[in-house]
């Protein structure tokens, strides 16, 4: 699967894709998804040459953007639903984190069987602490995904809890919000026009007021105008911002309340340019489930409408949300609901997930990271826990699983996403898309910036590097 000389990625390319100057055409669109898309994507995640990845995932995202396949933002739906000038919906996030390029060929599959198209994949930023998946990688699985199921419509993928780290803002206040502006700009720059912002860590219950304590809305508000600040010409960011309640309890209308009107206080947005899209409530919860206080969300989703301008979404805590509950929120004013843990745990406990792979993850686990074993977990939830910490380390291991096995996972990842675009009935809203989000093209960076060549002469030096070569022409012969 790996490319080992320049004589192997010109067989992939010829009369396949064609690279002149800094444009990619698509020769052979046919030939591109049965052929050709599997191996660029995996060597644009694998390859051991840092610089063919990145050229990798250009090409890919080129590709893409020539058979129409655009990420961009889901804001122009979000205030169609605002307004109430579309049926009640609630998009789902859908976090693919492990096997990204798998999960979303079989997500994207369940949207042409349903006709969704109101839906978006998750980037959890968390992720990063693991070093496993820069924002570049995630958005050329997402689009590769779609090149390979012949989705030809708007992408939505979004920077999930982009997230102040409170002990580091006390160590640095100036360095950690600089910390965050990097991840934000990095992730808009490889194609990720929806974020969510979580500068909640820092609100202070032991202060005495509602106000007092929802002051982590005023570094909200400087992160919303620097997204505002470097956003690309003619694309409007989907911004989000979660809150905390008092005790990770059920948020109250007096403290989304303080929370808006501290953000207001403090924002500066260039003239014309909108701030927030939605506010997003962590739901806790005792062990089980998470704690949903359904007419409390639509109370303070009427809010957010009514007096805001503004959606509700809602993501999970420590336990996860019944999905029981699923039907109920669109009808309850939630706009949004976040969906990482049900893929990542469908793959990873899947009867076909390779029996040895997962014992040689779980032994890894027990020598890498007995620390976080606490005194009350058993087996199951320790490994529940921390498998995530396995995803760099065997993530092409999970991508070399025999085919026929990744392939009974995802038919369920199929399954799954089905069940969820008809519960939360963005089942046959390509409509809406359609007619509330412009897919103009963004143009991404090429490979060539920072260089005095084009695209095609920074590719064919790179070829050159690799043995086995011989003069290389990039496009049909």
């Amino acid at each position: 699967m790996l490319f080992r000389t320049a004589v192997d990625i010109e067989s992939t390319l010829r009369g396949v894709l064609e690279i002149k100057g800094n444009e990619v055409e698509v020769v052979d669109a046919d030939k591109l998804r049965e052929t050709g898309v599997d191996r660029l994507v995996y060597n644009a995640v694998f390859h051991e040459d840092e610089e063919l990845r990145y050229f990798l995932q250009w090409l890919i995202r080129e590709a893409a953007a020539k058979e129409v396949i655009y990420p961009t933002s889901i804001q122009g739906l979000q205030e169609a639903a605002i307004r109430g000038a579309v049926p009640p919906f609630t998009i789902p996030v859908l976090g693919l984190h492990a096997l990204s390029y798998d999960a979303a060929r079989a997500c994207f599959r369940a949207a042409h069987d349903t006709g969704a198209g109101a839906f978006s994949f998750g980037y959890d930023e968390e992720i990063v602490a693991y070093g496993y998946q820069p924002p570049a990688e995630y958005v050329t699985c997402i689009l590769a995904a779609a090149l390979r199921e012949g989705y030809r419509r708007a992408v939505f993928i979004q920077g999930d809890h982009i997230r102040v780290g409170p002990a580091s803002y006390r160590v640095s206040r100036d360095d950690e919000i600089d910390r965050l502006k990097e991840r934000i700009e990095e992730a808009v720059t490889a194609g990720i026009f929806n974020i969510d912002l979580d500068t909640s860590g820092l609100a202070d219950f032991s202060r005495p007021s509602v106000a007092e304590q929802q002051l982590s809305s005023r570094e909200c508000a400087e992160l919303v105008a620097f997204i505002r600040e470097i956003e690309p010409a003619g694309l409007s960011v989907d911004i989000g911002a979660e809150i905390r309640a008092m005790r990770n309890g059920n948020l109250i209308a007096d403290e989304f309340r303080a929370f808006m009107d501290g953000f207001y206080d403090q924002v500066g947005i260039p003239g014309g340019k909108k701030d927030l899209s939605k506010i997003i409530v962590l739901l806790g919860g005792a062990k089980g489930a998470a704690d949903v206080d359904l007419e409390l969300l639509r109370d303070i989703g009427e809010i957010a409408r009514r007096e805001y301008g503004l959606g509700l979404a809602v993501r999970s805590g420590v336990m996860p949300i019944p999905e029981t509950l699923f039907p109920r929120f669109p009808e309850h004013n939630v706009g949004e609901l976040h969906l990482a843990a049900p893929f990542e745990d469908l793959i990873f406990d899947h009867e076909a997930f390779a029996p040895g792979l997962k014992n040689a993850i779980y032994r890894w686990i027990d020598n890498e990271w007995p620390g976080e074993r606490q005194p009350h977990m058993s087996d199951e939830d320790f490994y529940h826990a921390t498998r995530k910490r396995a995803l760099l380390p065997f993530k092409q291991a999970l991508w070399n699983m025999p085919v026929e096995w990744r392939d009974r996972i995802m038919a369920d990842v199929q399954r799954k996403a089905v069940s969820y675009f008809d519960t939360l009935k963005v089942s046959n809203t390509t409509g809406l898309v359609r007619d509330t989000v412009d897919i103009e093209r963004v143009g991404l960076p090429t490979p060539a910036s920072g260089y005095a060549h084009t695209a095609e002469t920074t590719f064919k030096t790179l070829l050159d590097r690799m043995g086995g070569t011989r003069p290389i022409t990039i496009g049909p012969l």
